[in-house]
């Protein structure tokens, strides 16, 4: 069966951030997303949606807010996976696991150590991507940045599995004529899928919008308005909607400027080593300049 707009979403965004494990005594499975105090609008959709309940995690810490945790396990939990694996891509294979969970002692043993398997390795699955999936799964995994030394704007999905994005870009891809992205490693595992050409930014968030963006709204209102401000009074703009770990570690206007002209004396040096080569003393002397550079920033920013 064909799912509303608003399921659609719940499964892009348990694609993202949900998570399905088996009971310590193998009793059955257990689905959760957790999320910050801050957005725990999203956990009551799936609470409304799904049943199960919502409750505290853990106490905030430091920079660390409050999370909540939306849970459901036993013959609810089977519902609930019977019906997010009809539209999942990425974890379909561990949500039938949790909808089928068997009877017999021994092959609950073996499908609990597939699930961690999965967990590892999951395999995607074609199903029809929507707008409705890709706003859940921008909200728990996308982000909008704006670069530390230009004022160019772009959109960002991260993911473990490659296969993912590109899924993401073929679907994309049929939507916004002459498509420009570039997927590269990010992390140890991670992956990434950068949007970086404005018209087409634009194209994609108002569709997101629509389509029941919700936790990153206020973020796709930014950068589609970024052409219209400063660049620091952009960044300023982001800062003020991420958590309070990702404030303190946004560079501030002086930063900025710092990251400009180390980026400016890269250009340089790449334009030096194609006319002199890379032994020239000159060329040694822009390399020293450009360390110099990067020392004072490294430390000016942790100074911060």
């Amino acid at each position: 069966h064909a799912l509303t707009s608003e399921l659609s979403y719940l499964v892009g965004f348990f694609d993202g951030d949900g998570c399905v494990t088996a009971h310590s005594r193998l009793s059955g499975c257990q689905l959760k997303v957790s999320q910050n105090i801050d957005q725990a609008a999203i956990l009551v959709m799936f609470q409304h949606s799904f049943g199960g309940a919502v409750y505290a995690s853990s106490a905030p810490s430091g920079l660390h807010k409050q999370m909540l945790q939306w849970a459901i396990y036993g013959p609810p939990a089977k519902q609930a996976a019977a019906i997010l694996a009809n539209a999942s891509c990425l974890k379909t294979q561990q949500l039938h696991i949790a909808a089928d969970w068997p009877h017999c002692p021994g092959k609950r043993l073996a499908m609990s150590i597939e699930l961690k398997r999965l967990k590892r390795d999951p395999r995607i699955v074609h199903h029809a991507m929507s707008w409705s999936y890709l706003a859940g799964f921008f909200d728990a995994e996308g982000n909008v940045s704006v670069s530390p030394s230009s004022r160019h704007t772009y959109i960002v999905f991260t993911q473990n599995s490659v296969e993912l994005l590109k899924a993401i870009c073929n679907f994309l891809g049929v939507h916004v004529a002459g498509l420009r992205v570039g997927i590269g490693k990010y992390g140890v595992r991670g992956h990434r899928l950068t949007i970086g050409q404005r018209h087409q930014m634009i194209i994609i968030l108002r569709r997101l919008i629509a389509s029941g963006l919700t936790l990153k709204k206020a973020h796709a209102e930014v950068a589609m308005s970024s052409g219209e401000a400063e660049h620091n009074s952009m960044r300023t703009a982001l800062d003020s909607l991420v958590g309070l770990q990702g404030r303190y570690t946004k560079l501030d206007e002086a930063g900025c400027q710092r990251a400009k002209k180390i980026r400016s004396a890269k250009v340089k040096l790449q334009r030096m080593i194609s006319k002199h080569g890379h032994e020239h003393e000159v060329v040694h002397a822009h390399m020293e300049y450009i360390r110099m550079l990067t020392t004072e920033h490294t430390y000016e920013t942790k100074k911060k």
